[in-house]
């Protein structure tokens, strides 16, 4: 499942049918599904450990604005933060309006502001999502067993298991969930699932797996389907430290054809080519590296 960034054929387009190969090329990728939720779901919880000042400091106006291959998109964004105008925005260099950006920064648009005028689609399609994993995978505090975080652990893990086909379009017919439950299973040391999922889920999911072997004993044995049916990953988070459920975004990783972080090349070009991907500088290693 290998990551490739949007092109555009025709960039000079009009900006309609520009956002309607976006969203075309978005549904063809679970990957980028994926990592659009993924920033979704952390922009809104506001976790110290993912803010928008962090966000900038790791992603700054320039890496964005040069990595937006859609002059459209450019052009909201320069209007919306620096007050420029329509004509103005619109042909305005990446590198000029990340400029005009920035000094709009230091006088009164927030950080805040700042992350907001950038839609999760856009920084995924656009900039470089597999970067942006490896980067939530360093700052993921995995010792931290909160309620808020085992939650997120928890909606992360079923949208790896989410079905990607999208009803009624054939092109996407073919698509895959990310992670098989058999790959989210067998990421959890058995030891650790033996030792600390509770003794009445346990006994549940025997009972369980008989019962389904009973009716169809010659058939087809979803194993780990049934298990999880039981086993949730509410529950799976409640009973399992986080950082035991580390081996599941290592396969989630490798699933969706992203490198670690220490692996991902530094590119800081000053006109990236349209099929290069931005990226930024690797700071520090993820907790298993």
């Amino acid at each position: 499942m290998p990551t490739t960034r949007l092109v555009h054929q025709d960039p000079d387009a009009p900006a309609e049918k520009l956002a309607a190969e976006a969203e075309d090329f978005l549904a063809l990728h679970p990957e980028l599904q994926f990592m659009v939720e993924l920033l979704t779901i952390l922009r809104e919880l506001k976790l110290t450990w993912w803010t928008p000042t962090q966000r900038r400091e790791a992603y700054n106006a320039a890496q964005r604005m040069r990595a937006i291959t859609n002059k459209w998109v450019r052009q909201r964004i320069t209007m919306q933060l620096a007050g420029a105008k329509t004509n103005a925005a619109l042909k305005m260099s990446p590198d000029k309006a990340a400029e005009n950006i920035d000094l709009a920064l230091e006088a009164d648009v927030t950080a805040e502001e700042f992350e907001d005028a950038f839609t999760p689609a856009e920084l995924v399609l656009y900039g470089n999502p597999q970067l942006f994993y490896a980067q939530f995978r360093q700052a993921m505090p995995w010792i931290d067993g909160s309620d808020e975080h085992r939650r997120l652990v928890a909606h992360l893990i079923d949208s790896f298991l989410k079905p990607r086909d999208e009803l009624g379009n054939p092109k996407t017919k073919h698509l895959q969930p990310i992670l098989t439950h058999n790959q989210v299973l067998s990421a959890v040391p058995r030891a650790v699932w033996q030792k600390c999922i509770k003794p009445d889920v346990l006994e549940k999911v025997d009972q369980l797996l008989l019962e389904k072997e009973k009716e169809n004993p010659e058939g087809p044995f979803p194993y780990a389907k049934y298990v999880m049916s039981v086993a949730t990953s509410e529950i799976i988070t409640r009973d399992i430290a986080l950082l035991d459920l580390f081996g599941i975004f290592e396969a989630a990783e490798e699933a969706m054809g992203f490198k670690p972080l220490e692996a991902i090349a530094e590119v800081d070009e000053e006109e990236p080519a349209p099929d290069e991907t931005a990226s930024i500088p690797a700071e520090g290693q993820d907790p298993k590296a």
